[in-house]
């Protein structure tokens, strides 16, 4: 079909050729974004098409297994009122988002707090894993509170709480 349209063959035919024989980035990232795409974009037909080609590239299992629990990997909850059964249907979402983070590795954390407002960082990145616009609840000041679910296993260490004039930073 798209024969027939000379113009618009020739340009993907180019952006083909970009992204299977010019791309700078190597196969190992290649895979793991295709495979973030797909558990974001709930796109299952590329999700089970790349997951052989992706650990075959040196993807390991745990970066890529279950779409549904890695795009659940950062949330937030305001214990008593907004747990994470009632959370997801309050307005001022999302309170959850994927994040690229494997088993078995530490992982750097950073929050920015300023205000009502609450945003993460993983692994140094420079953008954000989930920013809370309005962080719910009343309290305005209290205890930090870090959770690991029933049945898994989580440390911490090196918690730092560094306040200035208008954010406090919890790395």
């Amino acid at each position: 079909m798209m024969g027939h349209t000379k113009g618009t063959y020739l340009k993907i035919l180019d952006l083909t050729t970009a992204i299977f024989k010019n791309l700078t980035i190597s196969d190992y990232h290649k895979e793991l974004l295709v495979l973030m795409v797909a558990a974001h974009k709930e796109c299952n037909y590329e999700w089970e098409q790349h997951v052989s080609i992706a650990q075959a590239a040196g993807v390991r299992e745990d970066r890529s297994a279950n779409a549904d629990v890695r795009k659940e990997a950062v949330q937030y909850y305001s214990y008593p009122d907004y747990k994470m059964d009632n959370i997801a249907s309050t307005p001022g979402g999302p309170f959850e988002a994927g994040a690229d983070i494997g088993l078995n590795e530490w992982i750097t954390m950073r929050i920015e707090v300023q205000g009502q407002q609450a945003t993460l960082y993983l692994n140094d990145k420079k953008e954000p894993v989930l920013t809370i616009k309005n962080m719910k609840g009343n309290l305005k000041s209290g205890a930090i509170g870090l959770w690991v679910d029933i049945g898994t296993q989580g440390y911490f260490k090196d918690l730092k709480i560094t306040k200035n004039k208008k954010s406090i930073f919890f790395a």
